[in-house]
């Protein structure tokens, strides 16, 4: 009931609040993120996302926050993907490719990756993947190539090519930790941190290299925590993580640990 007030209050605060500042970006960003899109009120998804961009333009800052219109953009192209709105989906694609950070031809080309495979055309994935892992290399950029393989990776465990599929996710683990072990935690914030120790933590699950998976994710929980306070919802999808590992490693004790934790959580926070 707490929850509901305070949601319904931040809401109200969006939808009439004034001005064009960065901090009603933030404040929609997170309503976006934390309740429409998770809550699939797709009609306030867009209406955030939309207002968000108009605050860039207006304060003359897109080239300073490329990377705020880029998720903007991708929340987007995922609704008018479920609406099935095929119009407003390309036109947020073509948006995408305007910007001229190179996370955004990374995001663009994942989503065409996944249309292919939706299609069942291997041939098409595994070319918009490939140049996808090429580009990331001619920027020699570890992060990038470790999210390129992940991405082929996918692509091809989705077609049952599971040898190829691991080949790529151990590529995808070995670049992630030669990106986290060059970067410094004051360089970065503590939930951005958190989401790289998780993704990395997938990418070492699916290369079965499941205790270096482990680690990854309790440092990960770690850092939500000490943001969000202990039992939030992005730890609670960490902790469904760690389950599917020891399901995976056939340790039935942690399996029922987990298992139990993941429920608590839910239901704090869902009811």
């Amino acid at each position: 009931d707490k929850r509901k007030l305070q949601i319904a209050w931040l809401d109200h605060a969006a939808h009439h609040i004034q001005g064009n500042g960065m901090i009603i970006a933030h404040l929609l960003n997170n309503l976006n993120f934390n309740v429409y899109t998770t809550e699939k009120d797709y009609e306030n998804a867009v209406w955030s996302n939309k207002r968000i961009i108009e605050i860039i333009y207006a304060i003359d800052g897109q080239n300073t926050y490329q990377k705020s219109l880029l998720n903007c953009y991708l929340y987007l192209i995922q609704i008018y993907k479920e609406l099935g709105n095929q119009e407003e989906k390309t036109f947020y694609e073509k948006k995408t490719h305007e910007l001229t950070i190179p996370s955004a031809s990374a995001f663009l080309a994942e989503e065409l990756c996944k249309d292919a495979v939706e299609k069942h055309d291997y041939g098409s994935a595994l070319k918009i993947s490939q140049e996808r892992l090429n580009q990331a290399f001619q920027i020699a950029d570890n992060e990038y190539i470790a999210r390129a393989y992940y991405q082929l990776g996918q692509m091809e465990e989705k077609f049952e090519n599971n040898d190829k599929a691991h080949g790529y996710y151990s590529h995808a683990a070995e670049y992630m930790d030669k990106h986290i072990q060059k970067i410094k935690s004051e360089d970065c914030e503590n939930t951005e941190l958190a989401d790289m120790y998780s993704d990395a933590g997938d990418m070492h699950c699916y290369a079965k290299n499941y205790q270096s998976a482990l680690n990854y994710y309790y440092q990960s929980i770690e850092l939500f925590d000490s943001e969000y306070g202990e039992n939030n919802s992005r730890s609670g999808e960490i902790y469904s993580s760690i389950l599917l590992v020891y399901i995976q490693m056939g340790n039935l004790l942690k399996e029922l640990e987990y298992l139990e934790k993941t429920i608590h959580i839910t239901e704090k926070i869902y009811g």
